[in-house]
């Protein structure tokens, strides 16, 4: 396995400041990076050099006889290569998702929102790509092939190893309270985790079963299992706290690590007639928690308040809104050196805002400014916050 200060890293991104960003973020951990701001570059590249990741982005050039995003995919898999390709994007519709899965088979490992991408983020994906490119291949298999698939869908990725402990235990729960044998196997791909039964008797009772097993941490504190086992009251009483204790146990999990990650979820559209769909609501399970467990003080509410805010404002494409929340919160809370590197980028923002309006900039080069706007905000704004305030241990 190629350590990350090793790798190589090919960066496919039309836009000159982001992928100069990337760049200088990956040189700094010891990365062997090399550029290539349109999709034609990008095919000599890999023609002389074995990558290690290919950070794409989706969308390159406007022009029509340039290689975009999905062609250069295409490319890739026709020639074999089997290098982890991590999309980014600023719209990961379920149509682009789908294409671009399609398109590069095996090769296509993640999706980030360029809204949403952290140095973090970025990081955390290239070395798991590295250290796990097999999984492309094997969501390719079970989305492609004649499996009897569960989706859990929409699981962040600091959260898959806590939900996976959890589900792990449901062949304990179907052993103990319906007295069925039944053998669980899973892994993760994006934002996604498939589980897969087998050995079972009756298909739709076990679905049943499994749907009522993930809704019992939802209904955290509150629940009360209510179910029959084929053992005596008493055993009965010892199995229900055993199952107690192991959803108390998942949501603290889920409650201490549900804002370790700043990205959305990014999940597989499935269209086989053998796949069922569940979801766990990462969000209810936090505040549920919350509530009943800790009450967080008044300032960390408020910035997780302003920080999802922002965010929004952002993915909805209004990037002022997103700079007065942020200023807004600097002033309340004397911020002085945030406010001042907001109060620059709102200066950069009217510029550009009337750069465009008196047709010095192209519509993409205004929109690769706003971009770059974006990512400033929530690269280096917000994260500057949290670590200023001591609220990224919470």
């Amino acid at each position: 396995m190629t350590p990350l200060k090793a790798a190589r890293i090919l960066v496919v991104e039309d836009n000159d400041l982001l992928r100069g960003q990337l760049a200088s973020l990956l040189k700094e951990k010891g990365c062997e990076v090399e550029e290539a701001g349109s999709g034609n570059t990008a095919l000599e590249r890999i023609e002389n050099v074995q990558f290690d990741v290919i950070l794409l982005d989706l969308m390159l050039s406007k022009n029509q006889a340039d290689v975009q995003g999905v062609d250069f995919l295409r490319r890739l898999n026709a020639s074999g290569s089997n290098t982890p390709v991590i999309v980014i994007t600023n719209k990961a519709s379920n149509q682009a998702i789908q294409d671009s899965f399609e398109t590069g088979a095996g090769n296509v490992y993640a999706f980030l929102l360029k809204s949403l991408i952290t140095p973090e983020n970025i990081i955390q994906l290239i070395e798991n790509a590295i250290r796990f490119p097999h999984l492309t291949t094997d969501a390719s298999k079970y989305l492609t092939g004649n499996h009897d698939i569960h989706l859990i869908r929409g699981i962040r990725s600091d959260l898959h190893y806590s939900v996976k402990q959890y589900i792990e235990y449901f062949d304990d729960f179907l052993k103990k309270f319906k007295g069925e044998n039944v053998d669980v196997s899973m892994f993760s791909f994006l934002d996604d985790i498939f589980v897969e039964f087998k050995s079972y008797k009756d298909r739709n009772k076990v679905m049943q079963w499994f749907q009522e097993f993930l809704q019992y941490p939802l209904q955290y504190p509150t629940f009360v299992p209510k179910f029959e086992t084929p053992v005596s009251a008493m055993e009965g009483q010892v199995l229900r706290a055993d199952f107690e204790n192991q959803v108390r146990t998942f949501t603290s999990e889920i409650a201490r690590h549900f804002y370790g990650a700043f990205r959305d979820c990014v999940t597989i559209p499935v269209q086989g007639t053998n796949t069922s769909v569940f979801e766990i609501n990462g969000l209810k399970i936090f505040n549920n928690y919350t509530l009943h467990s800790t009450l967080p003080s008044p300032l960390f509410r408020d910035f997780r308040l302003m920080e999802k805010i922002s965010q929004r404002a952002i993915s909805e494409g209004n990037t002022l809104e997103a700079l007065e929340n942020v200023l807004d919160f600097s002033a309340r809370y004397n911020l002085a050196h945030t406010k001042r590197k907001a109060l620059l980028l709102m200066g950069r923002f009217n510029q550009a805002q009337e750069n465009r309006r008196r047709a010095i900039l192209s519509t993409d080069v205004f929109r690769a400014e706003i971009d770059a706007i974006n990512g400033d905000i929530l690269l280096n704004l917000v994260i500057d916050i949290e670590r200023e305030l001591g609220f990224n241990k919470q």
